[in-house]
């Protein structure tokens, strides 16, 4: 019994013991997974807050860039009508002087106009006068010098032929202080014409900075995980990609070239039709875009020279004019400025004679330095002249553009014509 006592003693005993230490063992456990738990929601905490931090950053980063891109847009659109509103007015002035101008000018021609009848009538009389006296003097000379017929006839042809040449005379004189004043009147005319058909403020086409984003999935697909396939798309097309505050379904395109800006826009449109956006779709939507937008730079410019009348044009003079489709200056856009001063320069030329085609061609390549005076250093005039010599353009051409500003000396008509138009 003893034995059996001591070896159930030993068993409890061994039973306490074994569960003082499992008790022992379940509490450190216990504290390791608290401890863990801890760490765990340290890290996250952390790992929010950084997120926070960064998406907060993100945020004020985007915004700071939007209000600075809104405000050079206003700044721009300022500028612009404070532009156009001093040309109104330099426009009404001119109108208004070259008024007065014509007033005087027809005043003056009617009164030329009645003092040239009066000198035709006194003309006539005086003719009529001396008529009767050559008469009267011939019958006279006869009478007394006993002279013959023919030689008589001969006298009378001679002044004859003295007052022909009088009155043919007169008669030039006449018809050059007409033509004078005609072509004064003409020059005011056109002039007038061309003030009044000059380029007028239009808007900017083809300029869209912004692209609608149709709903929320949309917009995280554009904007990707961690924002890889927004900050994908600004690589590519080199410009900054901002959503609008405020309004999740406008997205921002920023940047100052108006071919990436167009890049950026056509893919970006594709995209959001398309629906699927994923890296891969994403740079094959890039490299449609440029191409296309490659394409077009070059339709425009065969269109507008076809149009225009101006004869073959080198396939980069021709890619450049269709750059100007994408570029504003006084807010205007520069291709349509480029296709009005083409048309009013040539129709001054057919009026005075001059070559038309010639003449469209100046006009239409005068501010050519444009497509690419942010990429190429040099104001527009010194690029515009460079490519025109590099692309064998005529001489008058050439000056044309040169001297459109009066930075040289304008050496033909037709470079007056464009600097006028």
């Amino acid at each position: 019994m003893l034995i059996t006592g001591l070896i159930i003693g030993c068993l409890l005993i061994g039973l306490v013991i074994g569960y003082v230490v499992r008790q022992h063992q379940h509490r450190q456990e216990l504290l390791a997974v608290q401890k863990q738990a801890r760490d765990i929601i340290a890290s996250a905490t952390a790992e929010t807050q950084q997120k926070i931090a960064k998406l907060t950053a993100d945020s004020r980063r985007e915004t700071l860039t939007y209000q600075q891109s809104v405000k050079d847009e206003l700044a721009e659109q300022t500028s612009d009508i404070a532009v156009r509103e001093q040309r109104r007015q330099q426009r009404e002035q001119l109108l208004g002087q070259m008024g007065v101008r014509l007033a005087d000018q027809t005043a003056m021609l009617d009164e030329r106009s009645q003092a040239n009848r009066d000198q035709r009538q006194k003309i006539r009389d005086l003719k009529a006068q001396a008529l009767q006296l050559r008469t009267d003097r011939d019958e006279t000379l006869a009478q007394q010098a006993g002279i013959d017929e023919q030689a008589a006839k001969d006298h009378v042809l001679a002044d004859t032929e003295l007052d022909l040449k009088r009155d043919r005379d007169v008669e030039i004189k006449a018809l050059n202080d007409n033509a004078v004043a005609n072509a004064e009147r003409w020059a005011k005319d056109v002039v007038l014409s061309a003030t009044e058909s000059g380029p007028q403020d239009l808007p900017k086409e083809h300029l869209e900075h912004t692209v609608t984003v149709p709903n929320g999935e949309i917009r995280s697909k554009i904007i990707g995980r961690d924002g890889q396939h927004i900050r994908l798309l600004e690589t590519l097309t080199g410009t900054d990609l901002i959503f609008v505050p405020d309004d999740n379904t406008t997205l921002f395109i920023s940047t100052h070239d108006p071919i990436r800006r167009e890049v950026a826009r056509v893919a970006l449109t594709n995209l959001v039709a398309s629906r699927r956006i994923s890296s891969n779709q994403i740079e094959t939507q890039v490299e449609n875009a440029q191409r296309d937008v490659n394409h077009s730079l070059w339709e425009t410019g065969e269109q507008t020279v076809s149009g225009l009348h101006v004869g073959w044009m080198h396939p980069d003079l021709m890619k450049l004019i269709g750059r100007l489709k994408y570029r504003t200056s006084y807010g205007q856009n520069v291709l349509l400025h480029s296709i009005e001063v083409a048309q009013l320069t040539g129709a001054m030329a057919a009026r005075l004679g001059y070559n038309t085609r010639l003449a469209r061609r100046a006009g239409l390549l005068h501010d050519l330095g444009k497509a690419i005076d942010h990429e190429v250093e040099g104001t527009h005039v010194e690029i515009g002249t460079e490519f025109a010599q590099k692309y064998g353009e005529d001489d008058v051409v050439i000056n044309a553009i040169a001297a459109h500003h009066g930075d040289v000396e304008k050496t033909s008509p037709l470079a007056e014509l464009v600097a006028a138009a």
